[in-house]
């Protein structure tokens, strides 16, 4: 009888395989339809849409509704440098890349592809998700888009963002990406986004994502946030993220306010800056704690700021701050539950693919620090070789 079970399995499984179908779509619109748009709509669950290289443009290849099908949506090669979607949005004519508004899950996918030159008046310049959809966006890039809230992404309930890029884009909340209920990110990248609030990604209303080793590099808000700006009820966790050379009147890297509570585990902040707060910044009832985490070399800024909240750490490294390390909510902190104040040792200028790796004498190494085990989001990257120590003026070189 088991047998016999496993066998009908496994043929509603091969019909399943064999009903599914691949359609090719050519930027000229040739192939097997005209544009994305005609094949989803001719397209039934479970079908793949394969996009040529080349850049795709009007009407049909952009605002594309994925209309609730379970189909994905990908570029041929694999690689979106070669497969491009301009949406050619402006004020004056708004377009996205892609809609996801009819309850799609994440067998909706699209991979592979940039998207680029999104506009929208209000939520999700590159693409926009109702809070229903939760559609899975992989190898992703989002590129010079624009939108009030969300100039690359807007929302998602459950969605999954697995190796994207946001780079460039713009937006009063959100330059990178907005919302983002219970999305999952891993190794995303968000660099040189920019925004009033939240430069990187603008997190708000009981949103709590989860981020994997994700990268904030060069994005900069112009009031607060210049990687995250996190308010109203939110608990999201970074785990081995990357956060170097965000800026932001307020919160360099992180603000917090209203009520919430994040949590940084091995994390590393670097080289950040903020005019009036520290690097991150916690206001209004927010309890946030960090563990195993390097906040370090500020540019302007101490390291933590708190007003009517409270922050916790727990093996952590906090040094070489320009307007201070264990001071305000942090004082008192220092030497104690494995906290400690000392140089990182960053590989840096050795091993330039991965500057923020650990050289093998750095107390953040496990071998040095054994009852915490790694400090920050970076292992061991470079050897026994002197460590010149790096001037004020050669860190901030290093972002002009």
């Amino acid at each position: 009888m088991r047998y016999s079970m496993l066998v009908c399995c496994a043929i509603i499984v091969l019909a399943f395989t064999a009903s599914a179908t691949t359609y090719v779509i050519e930027p000229d619109g040739s192939g097997d339809f005209p544009t994305i748009q005609a094949a989803i709509n001719a397209s039934s669950d479970g079908d793949i849409i394969e996009l040529a290289a080349g850049t795709f443009t009007g009407a049909g290849n952009r605002d594309v509704d994925f209309a609730g099908r379970a189909v994905t949506v990908r570029s041929q090669s694999g690689d979106p440098e070669t497969c491009v979607i301009d949406c050619e949005g402006s004020e004056a004519d708004p377009h996205r890349g892609f809609i996801f508004q009819s309850d799609e899950g994440p067998e909706s996918i699209i991979k592979g592809i940039t998207i680029t030159h999104g506009w929208a008046a209000y939520n999700g310049g590159g693409i926009f998700c109702d809070w229903d959809a939760s559609p899975s966006v992989v190898n992703c890039v989002l590129l010079d888009n624009e939108a009030a809230t969300g100039g690359g992404m807007y929302g998602g309930g459950l969605s999954t963002l697995t190796g994207c890029s946001f780079i460039g884009n713009e937006s009063v909340r959100g330059g990178g990406l907005a919302r983002a209920w219970a999305t999952t990110l891993i190794d995303c990248e968000f660099f040189g986004n920019n925004a009033r609030y939240g430069g990187g990604i603008y997190i708000r209303s009981s949103c709590s994502p989860t981020l994997t080793g994700c990268a904030f590099t060069g994005n900069s808000a112009l009031h607060s946030g210049g990687a995250l700006h996190i308010e109203l009820h939110c608990n999201p966790v970074l785990r081995y993220c990357t956060l170097t050379g965000n800026s932001a009147p307020i919160g360099g890297a992180i603000d917090v306010s209203i009520e919430c509570s994040p949590s940084f585990v091995n994390c590393t902040f670097w080289g950040n800056s903020c005019t009036y707060t520290g690097v991150v910044a916690c206001g209004e009832l927010c309890y946030v704690t960090f563990d195993n985490t390097i906040i370090s070399h500020s540019l302007q800024g101490e390291a933590v700021t708190c007003w009517e909240s409270d922050a916790t750490l727990t093996c952590c490294d906090v040094y070489c701050n320009a307007g201070g390390d264990w001071v305000g909510c942090l004082a008192g902190q220092y030497g104690a539950n494995g906290n400690i104040c000392e140089d990182p040792l960053y590989c840096l200028d050795e091993h330039p693919d991965a500057p923020y790796t650990l050289h093998e004498n750095s107390p953040c190494a496990p071998e040095h620090n054994p009852s915490c085990g790694l400090i920050g989001a970076w292992g061991i990257g470079c050897g026994v070789t002197p460590v010149e120590e790096l001037s004020w003026g050669a860190m901030k070189a290093m972002f002009r």
